[in-house]
């Protein structure tokens, strides 16, 4: 009759702990559940959303090459606009596309340089604090080289168009100068994307390899001037 009602007390407690854990276990795997199916839901809207805004874009020429001379202000990139450009001249000609890609990248190039003059090296040094860049140690004015800080942020793959375009206004660059070098590596930059993008929807293959060769050529001179102009320096 002990060893009976041991039995059941044993019984009472091993429920009363295992329904709690069993709950527990539950909402969590439910929680975790939700939280990947509405994360895969939010990938998906964003596919969706991405597609959408391109078709349209690609239809609407004019709202295609004003979103390039603005977007990359809130450091959207570049190169998926280009390749936009690259399908949207898949029905107009491929010099003007490539000119007028040029064009609005020039604009935003220029904004974004006079938001960085305006604001300063501080204000530059805070935003780039919070997409964990480091900032800008700011060199004396008297030995600052512009021409080859432009170069460098430029030539450099992995720095984002925008930073490079704030960077060089906080420094106080010349705006003249800031613009006669970086206009035509945005210029060769543009040409080589359209080409590229528009070569692969066509099936030019010619177009494609040309498109990449340009910018590949285009970056090697510049990394050999880059380098002649540091050891000048030095």
């Amino acid at each position: 009759m002990n060893s009976l009602n041991s039995t059941k007390g044993y019984s009472k407690k091993t429920l009363k702990l295992f329904v709690p854990l069993l709950i527990s276990g539950s909402v969590l795997f439910y929680l975790l559940f939700s939280d990947i199916i509405s994360y895969q839901n939010f990938i998906l809207d964003i596919k969706k959303g991405w597609v959408f805004f391109s078709e349209f874009l690609t239809q609407n020429g004019p709202l295609l090459f004003l979103s390039i001379a603005i977007l990359p202000t809130f450091i959207l990139p570049v190169s998926p606009l280009l390749a936009l450009v690259g399908v949207w001249a898949c029905g107009h000609d491929e010099i003007l596309a490539c000119v007028m890609a040029t064009l609005s990248l020039g604009i935003n190039c220029s904004l974004t340089y006079w938001i960085g003059r305006v604001f300063g090296v501080k204000s530059i040094n805070q935003i780039l604090h919070f997409f964990r860049i480091k900032s800008i140690d700011l060199p004396k004015h008297e030995n600052l080289n512009f021409d080859l800080w432009c170069l460098i942020l430029r030539l450099t793959p992995g720095i984002p168009f925008v930073f490079s375009n704030l960077i060089l206004g906080s420094l106080k660059m010349p705006f003249s100068r800031y613009l006669l070098i970086s206009i035509p590596i945005l210029a060769v930059t543009c040409f080589g994307y359209v080409l590229a993008a528009n070569g692969l929807i066509k099936g030019n293959i010619h177009n494609v390899l040309g498109g990449i060769s340009l910018i590949l050529v285009f970056f090697l001179i510049g990394k050999f001037l880059l380098k002649g102009r540091k050891k000048n320096a030095n």
